[in-house]
């Protein structure tokens, strides 16, 4: 299992959003996970020529969604972001994990979103 780290998504003074192609980074794994605290986001970049196909799965949790999937199907050539996942259903041990389908050609990454100051 390949652990992600996130980057942040704004330079220094908060003004404008860094480098998106720079915080992705090739898939090594089809099972992964990252430290999850509600303000991150997954972006896959699928440059093969088939669908992409991202699973999370949720947590025992107070909400009774327990062993719910999300799936987000990334076409051939697209980018596919997640929304925010709430800790309270997808996090294990502080972390949030997911799994491809296939690592090849994939990008992905871990965007930590923040406030502009």
């Amino acid at each position: 299992m390949a652990t992600l780290n996130p980057a942040d998504t704004l330079d220094d003074f908060g003004e404008k959003i860094a480098d998106l192609d720079g915080a992705l980074t090739a898939a090594v794994d089809t099972s992964n996970d990252f430290f999850n605290h509600g303000d991150q986001m997954l972006v896959v970049s699928n440059a093969s020529a088939g669908n992409r196909v991202v699973t999370f799965t949720a947590r025992a949790d107070p909400y009774n969604v327990t062993g719910s999937a999300l799936v987000i199907t990334i076409p051939a050539g697209k980018i596919g972001v997640s929304g925010f996942m709430n800790p309270a259903i997808w996090n294990s041990g502080g972390k949030c994990t997911f799994t491809l389908d296939a690592v090849a050609p994939t990008q992905i990454g871990i965007l930590k979103l923040r406030k502009i100051r």
